[in-house]
This record gives structure tokens, C-alpha cells and sequence, in this order.
């Protein structure tokens, strides 16, 4: 099964952290809530870890 999904995100800052909230919309089909639910919950968790300046204290260039 390919899923239709539209993703969007943005950035927000949150102290020393930048939240990246992600929102989805099925497009076509109408999908399970949870594997959506799950999905942006990971999409959320790995954006964040990847790229969030406190996280590994970053040097200037």
C-alpha cells in the first residue's frame, strides 16, 4: 500500500531547542490515524535530533 501524504513543518524556537511541529494530511486515501500519528511523532523526533543547535553545542564556522 503506497500512502498519499502531505507533510508540512515549520521551525519554532524552544529555549535552546528549535521544535520542528510537523502536520499531515492523507490526501487520497483515508489512512489509519495512528500509523499518521506515528509517523509525525518519528518525523518530529528525528528532525529535531538532527538538527537542533543545543543539542550537540556547535562551533561557528
Amino acid at each position: 500500500m503506497i500512502a498519499r501524504v502531505r507533510y508540512s513543518l515549520k521551525a519554532e524556537a524552544a529555549g535552546g531547542w528549535i521544535k520542528f511541529p510537523v502536520f499531515a494530511m492523507a490526501v487520497f486515501e483515508k489512512g489509519d490515524a495512528d500509523t499518521m500519528e506515528r509517523t509525525v511523532a518519528w518525523l518530529e523526533h528525528r528532525i529535531e535530533l538532527t538538527a537542533s543547535p543545543s543539542l550537540f553545542d556547535p562551533k561557528p564556522n
